[in-house]
């Protein structure tokens, strides 16, 4: 075995003795109850967070010159996000620049980059809305992350948000130019458009907690304000190259949530499930809809 494959089944081990130490029926119990008017919400939600993300991804593109079609948006970032639900830490997600390179003739340094700025937006936008919400809400999670120090982050990332192009700019000339890269692009990026993204990435989060709250939508608990921390955080281990679809290391997280509450475990796993289901319902949605898009070039 390798070091690195050693590494991608941490996830997949936790996810066994965590399994192995709960009641697994009273878990899989969760999925019996998701209404048929949740089944649609979440399948509108899936085509929403894919548009969304599409055109945050053609808006910056555009905005650095190059020119992609609404469709073409489309397409890359559906085929991105079904092999990002399917690799460790979102790995798939690289196929798009794989695509600019191969069809557009863009440097691979630029075409990761482009990628690396739009994949930050939403770890940007995980880390405002999870500190968001524990301001308005410290009930939620302020015993991990006290409210004062949650409006600290979140006060920092709104701020940062009208400064970063020239922050990036004054990093970009400190840093190796593998670094720099993806800096030099927020660097040329106006911030009037980067609130714009920043705005997007806000709704495709929104529209990513939606889903599951649509399949969750019989269960007494949790709250919408506690599905989008739970949204935040697990967004935010999933980007760990530890496990497989975020195996793992998500139940470890909604447990952890949850127990800060006196619920049993069993419900965290069942809550967990639902975020499969979100991720296999969305592949299921994308792909036929991607294979019918690439047929009408």
């Amino acid at each position: 075995m390798t070091p690195r494959l050693a590494i991608r089944l941490v996830g997949i081990g936790l996810f066994v003795v965590i399994l192995w130490n709960i009641d697994l029926g009273r878990a899989l119990s969760v999925m019996t109850e998701v209404p048929w008017w949740g089944l649609c919400t979440a399948l509108l939600m899936a085509l929403a967070l894919a548009g969304i993300r599409a055109l945050r991804w053609r808006l910056l593109l555009n905005a650095h010159g190059v020119r992609q079609s609404m469709r073409d948006a489309l397409v890359s970032t559906l085929e991105s996000m079904i092999w990002g639900t399917l690799t460790p830490a979102r790995a798939g997600e690289l196929i798009r620049v794989h695509h600019l390179v191969a069809d557009q003739g863009i440097a691979v340094s630029r075409a990761a980059a482009l990628w690396a700025v739009d994949m930050g937006l939403d770890v940007a936008g995980a880390v405002i809305a999870t500190a968001g919400l524990t301001v308005f809400r410290p009930a939620i999670f302020g015993q991990i992350l006290p409210r004062p120090a949650a409006l600290a982050v979140l006060a920092a990332a709104i701020g940062g948000l009208a400064f970063l192009p020239w922050l990036s700019r004054i990093l970009a000339s400190r840093l190796p130019r593998g670094l720099a890269a993806p800096l030099e692009v927020l660097a040329a990026t106006p911030a009037s458009l980067l609130l714009g993204l920043a705005g997007l990435t806000l709704g495709s989060f929104t529209a990513y907690a939606l889903t599951v709250a649509g399949l969750a939508g019989n269960l007494p608990e949790p709250g919408w304000a506690e599905i989008c921390v739970i949204t935040g955080l697990t967004m935010l281990v999933a980007i760990l190259p530890v496990t497989f679809m975020g195996f793992g290391t998500r139940e470890a997280v909604i447990i952890g949530v949850f127990a800060l509450h006196g619920r049993p475990p069993e419900a965290a796993v069942g809550f967990s499930f639902l975020y499969v289901a979100s991720a296999l319902l969305a592949v299921a949605v994308y792909f036929p809809l991607m294979i019918g898009l690439r047929r009408r070039k």
